[in-house]
């Protein structure tokens, strides 16, 4: 598992090469007294704007369960879209944890039903970043 710092070293130069520009580092958030921050916030050559929480969050005394970032980050997903509706949340993950603990349908369930965005993040790669949007939501539920 990458830690935080790693990612952020991988993030950054990633995202400048993709012509992202790193306007934040941190993002701190006030809303009506509820203070929340995300790592990274960039703004590309298209006036589009991402904000990007890195999974594990900044703790090092432990990594929190993944349902812990995971609300988290629908709070801050929420508190945002209040701020700057049109600046997108994605979540950062290194590649061993999206796939041990994101992998389909879990990730997709997310996408859907919440619009959860991740970056995975692969040092193995190049240092290579992929990017998984959004889904649309579904129209109805396959019980089996």
């Amino acid at each position: 598992m990458l830690s935080h710092t790693t990612m952020s070293s991988i993030l950054i130069p990633a995202l400048e090469r993709q012509g992202w520009l790193i306007t934040h580092q941190p993002l701190r958030m006030l809303w009506y007294g509820i203070e929340s921050q995300l790592d990274l916030a960039a703004n590309s050559n298209s006036h589009s704007s991402i904000a990007i929480a890195i999974y594990p969050p900044h703790d090092d005394s432990g990594v929190p369960p993944l349902t812990c970032f995971l609300g988290q980050a629908l709070v801050t997903q929420a508190i945002l879209g209040r701020l700057d509706p049109m600046c997108m949340l994605y979540c950062a993950l290194d590649r061993a944890i999206f796939t041990a603990l994101l992998a389909a349908p879990l990730s997709d369930l997310l996408r859907s039903a919440y619009q959860m965005r991740f970056i995975v993040v692969d040092a193995t790669q190049g240092e290579s970043i992929q990017w998984i949007p959004a889904q649309a939501p579904a129209q109805s539920l396959n019980w089996s």
